[in-house]
This record gives C-alpha cells, structure tokens and sequence, in this order.
C-alpha cells in the first residue's frame, strides 16, 4: 500500500512541477528537438521541402493539443476531439492544399482523401515513384502519424513517464526513415544527435526524479564513510503519511560527473568522426521500399543506342553537351548497353547482388564490382546537356558526387553503378546543369593490360545472332594467343577492313538488328557507322566468351583545358571489355570518318559458256471445249442458262462486311482519330494526348469517373493499373494548359504525347492479345458518341 502511495505522490509531484514554468519549457524543449530528427527523416522521400512541411506541421499541432490538455485537465475524449478537428480543418492546408477552395477551405473532396488516406497512405508511400510531393495523398501519414505521436510523447512527458515518452518520438522517426529512400543526406548524423538528445533527456529526467523523491546526494570521502556508517543509502516511508524521509545517495563530485560525461560524449563524437564516413559513403540503408516497391524496369525502355543515327546526322552540328574541365581521355557517358534479343540492345535486369537502378541522392555508392586501379584521376567537372537524349542524364567515368541543376530530375534521378549510366523519371529540360565528380581510369598502354586475365562479369547470351557472327570471330582470332590479342584483333579488323558511311555521302541503313548486322558481314564491303560496327564487334567477342556491352557517348576529337562543345559529330558508340584488376577497357571499332565505300566496284569477269543446241519447242494442241458445250445447242430451250446467284453473293458479302468493321472498321477509325489528335497543336495537342490515354484506358477494361476532373481519372487509373505515375504527369500538364492562361508550346505539347506513350506501354503489359482486344473494342467509340449527344 505504501509503495503505490509513493508512486502516486511521486507522479502528482511531478505532474505539479512540470506545469511550472521553467520545467514546462525544459519538457517542451526536449519533447521539440525529438520530433526535429523524425521531421527531416520524411523529407527525402518527398522533396522540394513537403516532407518537412507536412511532418512538422503535424508534430507542431500535437504538442499544441498535448500541451493545452495537460495545463487545463482536459479529458481524453476532449484531447481526442480537439485532434480529429485539428486534422480535419487542418490537413488540407497542409497536406493536401490542391484539393482545397482557394488553397485553405477544405473541400468534399479534401475530407474524403483524409479519411482514406488513412489507411492507404502506408501503401501508396512504398509503391510510388519518388518523390512523392507531386502526388495527392501520401503526404496524409507524416501529418497524422506527427499529431498522433507528439500528443503521445508530450502528454507522457508532462505527465511523469518521460521514459515511455520516448517510444512515439522514436516510432515517428522509425516511420520516416522505413517509408524513405535508400539515399537519404546525412541519415547517420541524425541517428548520432536523436541519441544525443535522448541520454541528455534521460539524464535531466533522472535528475528531477531524485529531486522529487528528496534525494540527499553527499560528496565527498568523508561524508560518504559517514553515511555508508549510518546507513545511508537506505530509506523508508514515513507511515500514513504519504511523504518521503528524506534520503542520502553517495556520490561523486559533480565536476567528475561533468567530466565524466563529456569524455564519453567526445569519444563517441570521434568515433563517429571516424566510422560515419565509412558507413555512410553513399552506400544505400534498407528500407521498406525494396521489399514493397517495385524497381525501376527499364529492360524494355527505348536506349539512346536506337537514335545513333538522328544524334549523329540530323544533329551533326547542332550543340548536345557544353563540358568544362573534361580529363583527358575520358569520355561522356549516356548509356550502358550488355543485352542483345536480336533486334536491339537493351539493359539487362540485375543479377544477383546487383542492384541495378536505384535512387541516388547527391552521394553515390560505389559500384560492387568497381576497381579503382593505381594511375586512375579524380575529376570535377560541370556538364551542360543542351538537348538531353530522352530521360537519360549523362554521366562521366564512376561518379561519386552528383549536383543536378533542375531539381525535378534530382528528386527523380536513379543511377546504375555497375553500368554506370543515369536515368530520370521526368523529362529533363533543355540546357540541364549538372556538376559531377568522381574518378576516370587512365589511358591503358599495352604493355599494362598485356597478359591480363578477363574479368568475372558475366558473359551475356545474345539472340538471334547472325551465323556469319561467330565464324568471323574465330577466324580473325585464329592465330590471338591472349583475351587482350583477341579483342586487339576483333578492334583492328573492323576498323582497318571496314568502311564508314552514315547515309550523308553514301547509302548505310541504320539499325543493328541481326539482319542488318548480316548485312555488314555477308557484303562484299563493310559498310556502317558507329551503330554497326560496335555491335559487331561486341557480338563477335561475347561469342568467344568475352565479357562485352556496348556504350553510346560522346568525346571531342581533341581534348583542351576549359570547356568543350561536343555536337552530334562528336558522338560515337564503342565496346568495353573487362579485364581483371582494371575494369572495363574501351575498343573503338569504327573505322575513320574519311575511310569511306569504294564508289567503283570491279564487275565480275564473264566466262564464255559452251554454245548449245536448243530443241525445238513441242507443237501446240487446241485447246478442248468440254463435250456438253459442244453438243448443246445455245437456243435449244429445254437447256436455260444457271442464273448467277445474286442473292447467295450479296447476302455472303453483307455478312464478311459485318465481320470486317469490328476487325478493321474499329481500328482504322481510331488511327485516323489519333492522328487528327497527333496534328493538332496549343491546348489541343495536349488535350488529345489526354483524350488518347482515357481512351486506351477504357479500352482496357479500366474505369473512369462520370463527372471527375482529369487528376482524379489519373488517380483512379493509378489505383486500378500501376503507370509509374504517368497518367498523373499528363492530366497536371493537361489543368496547366487548360487553366493557366499561358501559352503552350511545341515542347509542352512534346511533352505531353511522350507522357501518352508512356501510359500506353503501362496499360498493355498483358501482351499482344490485350492490345488487339483494345484495338477492337466499341467502348470509347460509344463513350464518344455519348458525350458527343450530352453536348
């Protein structure tokens, strides 16, 4: 009875000692700097500053609530109250500010998000493409999840539990960190000083305890004989009374104590000095993304490798890259290509522990099969992509630090360390900065990669490759007595024997499918570019058990301090091959630009064949009539002529026709419907890549809204069939060019077709039968002439 008694008095004490004001703003305080690490631990995964936005917010307003409960006694159903309001009136200026009227009054739809959100919100978190702040409803949980847990912890605090207090600080930071991205600034810091703060609260907290209890610290060696003498330590309860006898602790100087503490905390600050660089150099933490989300597919992704020819003829003089600092050897890089099915390279998916393309965030891992060697140079350079190849950034050697100017595609950047190629979700704009740094290998001479063993990449295994591939590759390598002689002589048969022609001076078809490879190989001349020659190449030592891809890219002629413009003539594609302890060894096959196709080629010498003579041709028999027209005579009448069967003809013609429309009626309706869209440009343009993509959609089988706007069909597209966002992307280009006033442009209306593009390979992932099944469908054409009538 006198134990709980104590324990009472003790927590009423302390309830009365915390709403006065020194020890109030002490607790508030502490209970503030907790939630700061969990409010930065949401902000990676939304970016441009939502995260901290939302996250604060909500932490902000449940210490508000908690604080006003604990000073005016509220009952927990009033607490309760207060923050379901708060939430309500308050989430969709913070959370959701484009659903509400004029960015502050909540709207239906507003108060419907923040009720579902509740319990989706932890799913679309993980399955989104970050970032996730251009996204309606994902922001809901750092806000609620803020209120919930800061009206825990603060009500806890105040209230004399101040160890369980902890666990909700602590679950909203676990909450932020488990619903990032692998890549977040400076994560460890941040653990480091939450852990801090947390011994420091505990320490202060402890404090007070003993205060409360009457604790008597004595110090000194005379003292502290004289109380374990008198035994001290011990202590009782005063009988009925309820107070505490004041009691005598031993203990040490305070400045030893002091002391004490500060050496553990500054040999903690130093091995942390010491092991934080090492944990966190850029490697990736694991997080909830990687078990839920799916990863960045880009197997079937169009590469820049398809538009060599466009890149290198229609561009040859136009500016693609403004490169300063450039070292010398090295080359820009666009992307890394080490799968062949016949038609096209590709990337290959991850194998193993391969992580293949993941977020990045200003640091970069190192790849795991990446060998800085002796000799090799770190660079800073600034790079400006005048007109960026798609989606692809470009990069330069192995890439350490990266600094994108347009933060869209930093938010949206994943990077691949083995293939050492980069890729944004967005589309990048023109004349886009980035400032990198990292490392290059050197210019390899002979005689060090002389005797060289081949590296442990895995040998790919092409498709479709032409027979003459591999009879090529044995021959000119027949009398090549090490992997380096090989590929030396793979490189120098194409270059020396071959002819350069891109189609300017001298036909070249452009491609590198199997067929047109065959046709390099089976001519009576070689006769290609870049696109042809690297394939060859690559398939001609992947074939001889070399580990081979090819790489598309950009490098001057001659190299110069200061800054470089590389134009489409500058860009080339050439073979890497791995060789053990240096990496990847770059080959040049192309023969040189002015080596170019004979314009006379030696005609065949006839050969004079034997004079033979011919036999005469066999007479020719009349032609016999059948022997019923012979003996019928054409007026007899008992012999009337069959009547032609109009009717069987007509109604068996009616009927193909009736099969044919849904077949090729339906179709070719919908192609002379899209490139009417296609042609037209302003609104319209962006306007019919909208209407393409509902359309697709209902085809589908998916369903849209009857009187919804086009976010909303977007969102309801998302929920039914993942579009990697973007459906989302078109119908927020779609309200900017209907509501914004402004002028669209070509670009905007680019943009917006790409988007549609996007969206379609997204809905027809089934296979061919899903899109001849949309190709036949009636729906939108029915859909059409519904709204069409409603009008």
């Amino acid at each position: 009875m006198s134990s709980s008694v104590t324990r009472a008095s003790l927590r009423r004490n302390r309830r009365q000692a915390a709403r006065s004001g020194n020890r109030l703003a002490i607790v508030l305080g502490f209970v503030v700097l907790l939630f700061a690490f969990g409010v930065v631990a949401h902000e990676p995964v939304f970016g441009n500053g939502f995260g901290l936005q939302t996250a604060g917010a909500g932490a902000v307003i449940g210490i508000v609530i908690a604080t006003l409960a604990s000073l005016f006694g509220w009952r927990w159903y009033v607490t309760a109250a207060a923050a379901v309001l708060s939430y309500f009136a308050l989430g969709g200026l913070i959370a959701l500010p484009s659903t509400t009227i004029a960015g502050i009054v909540p709207s239906l739809q507003t108060l419907q998000l923040l009720i579902v959100q509740l319990a989706n919100s932890w799913k679309d978190l993980l399955t989104l493409v970050p970032p996730a702040h251009p996204f309606i409803g994902p922001s809901v949980l750092p806000f609620a999840s803020g209120i919930v847990a800061a009206i825990a912890t603060t009500l806890l605090a105040l209230g004399g539990r101040w160890l369980l207090a902890l666990l909700p600080a602590a679950l909203f930071a676990f909450i932020g960190a488990a619903w990032s991205v692998p890549y977040a600034p400076n994560e460890l810091w941040w653990a480091l000083g939450f852990a801090v703060v947390t011994g420091i609260w505990c320490a202060v907290n402890t404090a007070w305890d003993r205060a409360d209890r009457g604790e008597d610290v004595v110090i000194g060696a005379e003292a502290s004989a004289a109380a374990r003498a008198a035994g001290g330590a011990a202590s009782r309860t005063e009988t009925g009374t309820g107070r505490l006898r004041q009691r005598q602790r031993v203990a040490n100087a305070w400045w030893r104590r002091a002391l004490g503490v500060a050496g553990a905390l500054g040999i903690g600050v130093l091995i942390a000095a010491v092991l934080v660089p090492m944990w966190a150099d850029g490697r990736a933490r694991t997080v909830l993304r990687e078990y839920v989300a799916p990863p960045l597919q880009v197997h079937d992704l169009p590469t820049p490798l398809e538009q060599f020819r466009h890149l290198s003829t229609d561009l040859i003089d136009e500016e693609l890259f403004s490169v300063t600092d450039l070292p010398e050897g090295a080359r820009v890089r666009i992307a890394t290509m080490d799968e062949y099915d016949g038609v096209r390279w590709g990337i290959a998916p991850p194998v193993g522990e391969a992580p293949g393309f993941v977020q990045i965030g200003e640091v970069v891992a190192s790849a795991s099969e990446a060998v800085r060697p002796n000799g090799s140079l770190d660079y800073e350079t600034s790079l400006i992509a005048r007109q960026p190849v798609d989606r692809w950034v470009p990069t330069i050697g192995h890439i350490e630090h990266i600094n994108v100017g347009d933060e869209a595609v930093a938010n949206a950047l994943f990077y691949d360390v083995n293939g050492q190629t980069a890729l944004t979700t967005v589309t990048p704009p023109a004349d886009l900065a980035i400032d990198v740094a990292g490392w290059v290998e050197p210019v390899w001479s002979e005689s060090q990669l002389a005797g060289l063993p081949l590296g442990s990449a895995p040998v790919g295994t092409p498709q479709l490759v032409p027979e003459a591939v591999t009879a090529l590759a044995l021959t000119v390598t027949q009398t090549a007595a090490s992997p380096l002689d090989r590929a030396r002589a793979l490189e120098r048969y194409f270059r020396d024997t071959g002819y350069y022609a891109n189609g300017i001076e001298y036909p070249s078809r452009p491609g590198h499918s199997a067929a047109r490879i065959a046709q390099l190989l089976e001519g009576e001349q070689l006769i290609g570019d870049d696109e042809q020659y690297a394939t060859a190449m690559a398939l001609t030592a992947t074939s001889l058990g070399m580990p081979a891809r090819v790489v598309i890219g950009a490098y001057p002629e001659h190299y110069a301090e200061g800054t470089i413009s590389l134009r489409g003539s500058d860009m080339h594609v050439w073979v890497e091959i791995q060789f053990d302890g240096v990496g990847w060894v770059p080959f040049d096959p192309t023969p040189p630009k002015d080596q170019v196709p004979q314009t006379e080629v030696p005609e065949p010498r006839s050969v004079p064949q034997p004079q033979v003579l011919q036999p005469p041709e066999p007479p020719q028999e009349p032609p016999q009539l059948p022997t019923d027209a012979d003996d019928r005579d054409a007026d007899d009448p008992l012999e009337a002529p069959v009547p032609f069967p109009w009717l069987i003809v007509g109604s068996g013609s009616a009927l193909v026709l009736l099969l044919l429309i849904p077949l090729i009626g339906v179709p070719l309706v919908k192609i002379l419907r899209r490139r009417r869209r296609r042609k037209s440009e302003g609104r319209d343009g962006v306007r019919g890549a909208w209407h393409e993509v509902t359309d697709a959609a209902v085809d589908s089988g998916l369903k849209l809204g009857t009187a919804s706007t086009a976010l909303e069909d977007a969102e309801l597209l998302e929920l039914q069939q993942p579009l990697d966002g973007a459906a989302v992307t078109l119908a927020r280009q779609l309200g900017a060019a209907e509501f914004s006033g402004a002028h669209v442009s070509p670009e905007s209306v680019r943009e917006a077709w790409d988007a549609e593009a996007q969206v379609r390979r997204a809905l027809f992932t089934d296979g061919r039968w899903a899109r001849m099944r949309a190709r036949w469908s009636w729906r939108t054409l029915r859909r059409r002439q519904r709204s069409t009538r409603k009008g």
